[in-house]
């Protein structure tokens, strides 16, 4: 296990001036049944949100002169510390969590979105950018809404061309209608009246097609009229979607095709993990994942297998399992790789984090208390552990030589300044 406390000097002095002239205090003070008031908010310790949560394990109680501990310590054992000793140490406590302990599967993925979920705004044309909208990662957007505009003198050149087809339509249109006419008395009129139908249908073409070039544009051709004609256009969103990414910037010059905002439409995140061949078989629907992004190793969350492919890559040897997310999530919506681990049976142990446990004399060591005051004072108690092994999540998995009372609870931080306050303890009796 990795160095669980590094001991500074400078906070052992430290701890051992605040401390030193108030160690036994809680020995020297009389009794009074007068009630104080409860200390500050303490939480239990519930890495997967197995245990309730009390709001205040702090009660006030008539000196009775009782040990804190079930167990027979001897007096020496008991640190006694006021409350603002216990809140400058840093002091906090509640129950151990419960990790799986069973057998696991460790594998490697990706945490991603589907492809149906990504929806990409891009610039319909070349031109610049103006009018743009303030569009943060997090933020929604809605159907049909204006992210910008964007200026171009083609769009202007556009309705002009499609006014003159129009109005060039109309003319061939009427001048067939005449030459159709003229052609049924004098049959000299065929090659004037082909020359005028193939005209008609070339400019019937041309005119299609910058009318598409418009409605790309989102411009209705049949509302273009020469005192609106316009040289920008308005860029929508064609979805709700959430933004991820944005490369919005005002007067910016961009060309067609290129993204100005990375949004989801439907945040579906889900892992892709890559299991081999050889353990295929021990993976089941339902079981819970562990894992960590590989850019913030120590950050750990949870998912469950959902879907098991029914091919493999040949090449790799692995075969793709689908997690679906459970609890909290990462913030992240593009593809990102991840270590995890599959838990293969429901067995768990006790875990507390790192900065609960000390060493002492070649024993591993946590602090019970009972969360109450008695006199003014909080008593702590030393207890031996088993450290068996860490687990994701910064924590350690440890078994009581003695189950733990249900009215005691264990240091969760704090317990290195104990240790301090133990050993100065430790001094006084010696001189």
């Amino acid at each position: 296990m990795k160095t669980m406390h590094a001991i500074f000097s400078a906070t052992v002095l430290w701890s051992v001036l605040l401390i030193g002239g108030t160690l036994l205090l809680g020995c020297d003070q009389p009794s009074s049944g007068d009630e104080e008031k409860p200390m500050h908010e303490q939480h239990d310790h519930d890495h997967n949100g197995d245990h309730d949560h009390n709001g205040d394990h702090d009660h006030d109680h008539e000196a009775n002169g009782d040990h804190v501990h079930g167990h027979q310590h001897g007096e020496n054992e008991v640190i006694q510390l006021t409350e603002e000793q216990v809140r400058s140490g840093g002091i906090r406590w509640g129950k151990p969590s419960r990790q799986p302990v069973g057998r696991s599967v460790d594998v490697t993925g990706v945490l991603d979105l589907p492809p149906e979920s990504r929806y990409l705004i891009s610039a319909p044309i070349d031109g610049i950018l103006f009018k743009v909208g303030k569009h943060i990662p997090g933020s929604t957007i809605r159907r049909g809404q204006v992210i910008a505009y964007i200026k171009n003198p083609q769009i202007a050149e556009w309705q002009g061309q499609y006014l003159e087809y129009r109005a060039r339509i109309d003319f061939l249109e009427k001048e067939l209608q005449r030459l159709q006419a003229l052609y049924k008395t004098d049959r000299g009129m065929l090659r004037e009246l082909q020359r005028t139908e193939m005209e008609l249908a070339s400019t019937r073409s041309a005119l299609q097609s910058v009318q598409k070039k418009l409605q790309y544009l989102g411009i209705d051709g049949q509302t273009i009229q020469e005192s609106n004609i316009r040289y920008s256009v308005p860029i929508r969103s064609e979805k709700h979607a959430e933004v991820i990414t944005s490369h919005l910037s005002e007067g910016m010059p961009v060309q067609q095709g290129d993204v100005l905002l990375e949004t989801i439409s439907d945040p579906h995140v889900h892992l892709e993990l890559d299991v081999p061949e050889s353990q295929i078989h021990l993976v089941k629907k339902g079981q819970k994942i562990i894992y960590s992004l590989t850019t913030e190793p120590d950050e750990y969350y949870t998912a469950e297998v959902e879907l098991i492919s029914k091919g493999s890559d040949r090449h790799r040897r692995t075969v793709r399992v689908h997690g679906h997310l459970t609890g909290e999530r990462p913030a992240i919506f593009t593809r990102a790789t991840v270590s995890a681990r599959i838990i293969l049976d429901d067995q768990t142990a006790d875990a507390l984090p790192e900065d609960a446990i000390v060493r002492k004399d070649e024993q591993w060591f946590v602090y019970l208390t009972d969360g109450k005051r008695k006199n003014g004072m909080y008593h702590f108690i030393p207890e031996p552990i088993r450290l068996l092994n860490e687990k994701p999540g910064g924590e350690a998995i440890v078994s009581f030589f003695e189950p733990l009372d249900d009215s005691m609870y264990v240091v969760l931080s704090g317990s290195f300044f104990l240790k301090v306050v133990e050993k100065s303890g430790e001094l006084e009796h010696s001189h």
